[in-house]
């Protein structure tokens, strides 16, 4: 294993890390010792830890530019001193020593002495069977890049909680335990205090506030991800796999969240902070500019327009500019409704939103919004950080029912309030078709048609003293 390094006293973790993190945190590498001379145990350790440490690099990037560097270093090193202290306090498969030779038995056996009374296992470690398990969903197009991180992040803490072992020595208990912990654990815990330099174990053991803890959605969301790698390992083990260990598994969802629109008082004090009234600020960009207008005058959501290439704004032979809403590319969409043609407001274009797509093809410039970078969870990762910063200087970040996708319900308000049909707000919004006719026989409406339905979308909102000034943005 590329990571194992042996040495006189046993074996040791090495990684060498990106330039980006290796300037901030001034060191090239992370080198940890494993508290073992087994190969087999250390290559177990070392597998948890390389997931680990690789993850932290992932959030170490999503940060820059965003966060000071005193913070990402901090998370940085918090997770890894978290990943080192779990895999010191797990049980190993062996009696560690640094004494190699002390590792066997008294006639040379290598048998676990902790694991004689133990099942004998048939299976690979969980850590390893799961990497396999996402290599695979990546490799056979049923994952995106965003979905794999989000898995991984689930299955760390999966591994966190249970602790890494051969998969086939998961009893039921184990799988409600790991529901059990999760019901425990506070939100944002790697950045609020006084969590975030807390191990999970120590996070486990500590009265975490009722009002701190996980969402039940967020719970089952979690859960979900080890159910279906469950189910996977099931069909490929059928005769190593216990079959249902994890069914039933859900908790009953009580707190869903329900979003809700902003006010127009909201509106008018989003609109009037420094993005919009002092656009020349070296830290305001063209995604913090037109992504609240273009969600608020559409109803699309966040990734939607995040990943907008500059030749998916389009104009119609009758002359009707529209964003083309698709899944070509390396793009997503929500579900098949999501794809769809959604006019431009006549709001947004006195704005200047067409000048700024014309500007931009003279410049060759082949994404929508060209300052905006791609995070590991999606184009819409840092864009989604922004704007709850924008919020939050706004007055207007109280809870979680106010969000980017408040300008969704916004906009469906707005027009279900001058739509004649709701097949109609439907299909600007990408929702699917409800009933047997508009559900699998319909198409859909004609573009004039849904250009003069989005044109009806009034607020009390003065956007007169935005005109041009996106580029000032541009200097």
């Amino acid at each position: 294993m590329a990571n194992l390094l042996l040495k006189k006293s046993g074996y040791y973790f090495r990684k060498a890390l990106p330039k980006e993190v290796k300037t901030l945190l001034n060191r090239g590498e992370i080198q940890v010792s494993l508290m073992t001379g087994s190969k087999k145990e250390a290559q177990y350790k070392a597998s948890y830890l390389n997931l680990s440490i690789s993850q932290a690099i992932d959030c170490f990037r999503i940060g820059l530019n965003t966060l000071e560097a005193s913070q990402l270093i901090d998370d940085f090193l918090n997770a890894v001193k978290e990943a080192v202290e779990s895999i010191r306090q797990s049980l190993s498969f062996r009696v560690s020593s640094p004494n190699l030779e002390s590792t066997q038995g008294s006639k040379g056996s290598d048998k676990p002495l902790e694991a004689m009374d133990e099942p004998k296992a048939k299976l690979s470690t969980a850590s390893k069977l799961l990497d396999k398990y996402s290599k695979q969903k990546l490799e056979i197009g049923d994952w995106s890049e965003k979905t794999q991180w989000e898995a991984e992040l689930a299955f760390k803490l999966f591994l966190d909680i249970t602790d890494d072992k051969p998969l086939d020595l998961y009893t039921r208990e184990d799988f409600v335990n790991f529901r059990d912990s999760l019901l425990k654990l506070p939100t944002n815990r790697t950045k609020r205090k006084p969590y975030r330099d807390m191990t999970v174990k120590e996070l486990l053991a500590y009265d975490v506030p009722q009002e701190h803890r996980l969402a039940k959605k967020t719970v089952n969301a979690q859960l979900l991800w080890v159910v279906t790698f469950m189910q996977w390992a099931e069909l490929e083990y059928p005769n190593e796999i216990k079959p249902n260990l994890t069914k039933g598994l859900s908790v009953k969802e009580t707190d869903s969240v329900s979003y809700q629109p902003y006010t127009e008082a909201e509106l008018k004090q989003l609109f009037n902070i420094d993005v919009y009234q002092e656009p020349s600020n070296k830290y305001n960009t063209t995604f913090k500019f037109w992504l609240p207008l273009l969600g608020l005058y559409t109803g699309a959501r966040l990734n939607e327009l995040c990943q907008c290439l500059v030749s998916d704004v389009k104009q119609s032979p009758e002359g009707i500019w529209y964003i083309d809403i698709n899944d070509d590319d390396d793009k997503r969409t929500k579900n098949s409704s999501s794809i769809r043609r959604t006019p431009i407001h006549q709001a947004l274009i006195d704005v200047g939103f067409i000048e700024y797509v014309l500007y931009l093809r003279e410049k060759s410039h082949k994404r929508l919004f060209p300052d905006l970078n791609k995070g590991s969870r999606g184009w819409q990762t840092n864009a989604s950080k922004a704007y709850s910063r924008m919020a939050k200087k706004a007055g207007i970040k109280e809870d979680r029912t106010k969000c980017f996708h408040s300008f969704r319900n916004n906009a469906v308000d707005a027009i279900a309030l001058k739509a004649d049909k709701d097949s109609m707000v439907s299909q600007i919004v990408g929702h699917k078709q409800q009933g047997m006719t508009f559900g699998r026989y319909f198409s859909e409406y004609p573009l004039s048609q849904v250009k003069e339905t989005i044109d009806l979308i009034e607020y009390d909102v003065p956007l007169e003293e935005l005109k041009g000034i996106w580029r000032r943005i541009q200097g």
